[in-house]
């Protein structure tokens, strides 16, 4: 009995009948986000006033991190992560100019963005006119 070599679609071999086994397209990546979402939004708050950002995953289990400007945001008496379902939301209790910026939400190795922009106070102080009559 003939002792069969295995077959190498890219090397031909005169003599040898084989059959060329196509390359595997990559697969795609996994859906991290639900597909109904935008990928950048942009978010406008009133100064003092709180701001929510949300994004949707596709399977509840999905883990998610939030960034500011490219740094990783930890939970604080200012910010709160929230899970709910396949809803994520970063929760910023009052929003001041320090908080505007770019967001974003990320699994996977995919993201949400979101562009926070705040009205009202421009320096972060508040200013008082006194008229005298």
């Amino acid at each position: 009995m003939a002792e069969l070599a295995p077959v190498r679609p890219d090397v031909a071999e005169p003599g040898v009948v084989g059959t060329r086994v196509p390359p595997r397209p990559s697969p795609e990546p996994a859906l991290v986000f639900a597909k109904e979402q935008p990928e950048r939004s942009e978010v406008r708050a009133e100064a003092g006033a709180g701001a929510t950002l949300s994004c949707e995953v596709a399977q509840a289990q999905t883990e998610v991190t939030w960034y500011k400007d490219g740094k990783r945001l930890s939970p604080s008496s200012q910010v709160r992560v929230e899970a709910k379902g396949r809803q994520r939301r970063l929760v910023v209790a009052q929003v001041g100019v320090a908080d505007a910026g770019e967001y974003s939400c990320e699994a996977g190795g995919q993201r949400v963005s979101f562009r926070l922009d705040v009205a009202g106070e421009s320096s972060g102080t508040r200013s008082c006119l006194v008229l005298g009559w």
